[in-house]
């Protein structure tokens, strides 16, 4: 597979993948998510960098970094307690 070195020239389908991202990482496996950014970066460097931006582009900069904490703090401990009922599922179910 060779590297791809083109951007993403439809701003709709950037926010769509940006979008994306956020819902994953409230409901998939962290590491899963992680390791999709990872081979992002790694074999579409441009649209990576160009949904970095996107990101930065939804946050609001006079906000400060005390809201962003809040909500990634919000977000962590939601997903905390996803996995938690879900471990407490396969413990009933005689899995865990």
């Amino acid at each position: 597979m060779k590297v791809d070195l083109k951007g993403e020239t439809d701003l709709d389908k950037l926010a769509d993948i940006a979008l994306s991202f956020s819902a994953r990482i409230r409901e998939e496996d962290v590491h899963e998510t992680r390791d999709h950014l990872i081979d992002l970066c790694f074999w579409h460097p441009v649209k990576a960098a160009q949904l970095m931006m996107a990101f930065a582009a939804m946050l609001d900069p006079e906000e400060g970094t005390v809201a962003l904490c809040r909500r990634i703090e919000a977000v962590s401990t939601s997903r905390v307690a996803v996995l938690d009922k879900r471990i407490q599922r396969m413990k009933k179910a005689g899995m865990a």
